[in-house]
Parts: structure tokens; sequence; C-alpha cells
């Protein structure tokens, strides 16, 4: 993992953080796959973090 992610995303994870474990449904809506990273790297660590708090993404499609 790159230098700086935990800083960089740190929304990301307490978001996480705050929902992991709930029974209830959850998911995360985000405007556009770059916000999960910039680069390769930093989208699968976001992806697998997602992941693992079992957590749904979705992610909004484009507007005109």
């Amino acid at each position: 993992m790159k230098e700086g992610y935990e800083e960089k995303f740190a929304n990301l994870i307490q978001f996480l953080d705050a929902h992991k474990g709930k029974d209830e449904p959850d998911f995360l809506v985000v405007a556009h796959p770059a916000v999960l990273g910039d680069d390769y790297e930093e989208l699968v660590e976001s992806l697998g973090r997602i992941a693992e708090a079992g957590i749904a993404l979705r992610i909004a499609g484009r507007t005109a």
C-alpha cells in the first residue's frame, strides 16, 4: 500500500469503521470511481476495505 493512503482516505476509513459489523444492510454511494483512489493500488485497497466491512458499493451514473 502506498504511503499516505490512510491520511488521504481517512473519511472512507472512518465511515467503514463506524459501519463495520452492523446487522442492517448498508451501502456507500460515490459520485465517481476516482474518489476511491488515484491509481490501481489505491482503488484495490479501497475496494478491499469496503468488502471487509460488508458494505455494498454503488457508483452514481454519468450525467449528460
